[in-house]
């Protein structure tokens, strides 16, 4: 068979961008679907009797990594009974939570994303952001993830194609701290509940929780979707 220059060269390119997932965000984001290395992991919803467990996940992570205000946040956050936050177990033992806020249709931040250190490198943080994308409504135009994390995270959101927004937030201290963001369209958002369910690992479907301004939403619907929320100053913080 033989390929004139140019259908030669496009061959090629195909080849060369599905063999090594060039950092589109759809293709960095395939790339991560992969299976955890501890078998038995289970999501679910928060609940209130998780709060010494999540709070003690804060604490092993939070040596020369975390602001020192970091723990007055995460309690304050945890005892709002957040609705959209996520645990994951094994065996009863949570090991792993994280949480998402949903602003507006298009609009969401990732929060306090934490593994257990004896479980980290095995797959449940990627669980965490898979199953918190899952969540996420399916409109025609793209939904916007933001997170504001730390400088040691950076790279461990970039294998999911967050970059940096150029913009950063201050702790307490006066430390700045980078934002990043994320573009997902409804492909994408499928996708992530396809993941999930063919590994046969169980996760709440969170869809129906509303977003924190109802009034953006009926905005929204009559309007079709398409503008954003700012978050203002005060986000919790993906870890």
């Amino acid at each position: 068979m033989t390929f004139s220059r140019d259908t030669w060269l496009q061959h090629l390119w195909r080849r060369f961008r599905f063999g090594f997932r060039l950092p589109h965000p759809r293709y960095l984001v395939e790339h991560q679907m992969l299976p955890p290395r501890i078998q038995g992991v289970v999501l679910r919803r928060y609940e209130d009797k998780d709060f010494e467990a999540c709070r003690a996940l804060h604490d092993l992570n939070a040596t020369d990594r975390f602001p020192q205000d970091s723990a007055f946040d995460q309690i304050r956050y945890l005892r709002s009974s957040p609705r959209t936050n996520l645990v994951a177990e094994v065996n009863g033992e949570v090991i792993g939570c994280g949480g998402y806020q949903l602003h507006h249709p298009d609009f969401a931040t990732f929060v306090y994303g934490l593994v257990h250190p004896r479980c980290q490198g095995a797959g449940i943080g990627r669980l965490l952001v898979f199953a918190r994308v899952a969540q996420l409504p399916l409109i025609k135009t793209e939904t916007c993830v933001q997170i504001a994390t730390v400088k040691r995270a950076m790279s461990y959101y970039a294998q999911f194609a967050f970059q940096s927004s150029g913009l950063t937030w201050k702790d307490s201290k006066g430390v700045e701290h980078p934002h990043a963001t994320l573009g997902l369209n409804a492909y994408i958002i499928s996708m992530a509940r396809r993941y999930l369910e063919t590994l046969g690992v169980p996760f709440p479907d969170l869809r129906d929780e509303p977003p924190m301004n109802p009034q953006l939403v009926r905005e929204a619907n009559a309007a079709d979707g398409h503008s954003a929320v700012s978050s203002g100053n005060s986000l919790p913080y993906e870890q």
